[in-house]
């Protein structure tokens, strides 16, 4: 199943955004407009959980990396929790939580 989505940042006047979208293969997200893509294997990705993330942890889109272990990838308060195999915690903001895991766990 595939899943393409583009949220804007917000306030609108910052140059950040998240994109994120899911093929047969691969995951794939950037947090500008013209960024670099990430990209994570399918295969690499052991389970997903829908999550809300709070008020403060969610400025805009910005990376923020904490304790080490989790990666956050957010521009609103919901969002997608990827446990991946190597241990890492992987956590993208989503419009549609529900979408993203289906297309995840789908494909």
């Amino acid at each position: 199943m595939a899943f393409h989505e583009r949220q804007p940042a917000w306030p609108r006047w910052l140059p950040l955004a998240l994109e994120t979208e899911v093929d047969g293969e691969c995951l794939r997200f950037r947090t500008t407009r013209r960024g670099k893509w990430r990209e994570v294997p399918l295969h690499e990705i052991g389970r997903t959980e829908g999550v809300r993330v709070g008020f403060f942890a969610w400025p805009v889109g910005y990376k923020m990396a904490f304790s080490g272990e989790e990666t956050y990838y957010v521009t609103s308060g919901r969002a997608v929790r990827l446990h991946l195999r190597s241990g890492r915690i992987l956590t993208l903001g989503t419009r549609d939580p529900e979408g993203l895991r289906r297309a995840l766990d789908g494909a």
